[in-house]
């Protein structure tokens, strides 16, 4: 359940730069979007771990 809410949170913060970019630059915007892109795929990578290692201990319990 947890991985999914990560990701329906991600949907939802994707809505930040678009409001809090309109009064930047084109190099800040980019700037902005990069570090964001970063965040995001180390965000997703994140979950994906630690869904993987919750489902192995699961497992291991049983």
């Amino acid at each position: 359940m947890f991985p999914l809410a990560g990701i329906f949170l991600a949907e939802v913060l994707n809505f930040i730069p678009k409001i809090g970019g309109k009064n930047l630059s084109d190099e800040e915007r980019a700037t902005m979007k990069e570090v964001l892109l970063k965040k995001t795929v180390t965000s997703n990578e994140d979950i994906l771990e630690f869904a993987i290692r919750n489902r192995n201990i699961q497992k291991s319990a049983e």
